[in-house]
């Protein structure tokens, strides 16, 4: 397999694969094509609800931040309207999507918008996966 697109002088390039003619190149990428188009529709999924977090979390300004990190960022917020008393939100574990229940009466409306950014994370995840 080769990269046909190499050979347009464009900017930027397409990625279509060709065969090379070698069988076992052509079979190794053959067979490690499905798991590559499964993990790049899982990112495309993903990757817009998770740069909207980043962004409302405040997030994006943290060299290669992990979405634990974001995670810990998000509480951070949800505990600054309270000075900083995360029980006063009432976080608590949940069965059900998205997993965490919260007080929303208890959050500004920042914290709203991160917390319904999460809830379209995670609901991208469960239909990504």
């Amino acid at each position: 397999m080769g990269c046909g697109g190499s050979k347009k002088k464009e900017k930027k390039t397409d990625f279509e694969m060709e065969k090379t003619g070698s069988g076992s190149i052509d079979t190794v990428f053959e067979e490690a094509s499905a798991p590559f188009c499964t993990l790049a529709g899982v990112y495309k999924k993903l990757s817009k609800p998770l740069r909207t977090l980043k962004d409302k979390t405040g997030a994006i300004v943290v060299k290669d931040v992990t979405p634990e990190e974001i995670m810990k960022i998000m509480l951070c917020d949800f505990s600054a309207p309270c000075d900083g008393d995360i029980e006063k939100i009432e976080l608590k574990p949940d069965d059900d999507s998205p997993f965490l229940k919260i007080k929303k009466s208890s959050l500004n409306h920042e914290c709203v918008e991160i917390f319904e950014a999460f809830e379209k994370l995670v609901e991208h995840t469960a239909e990504a996966a």
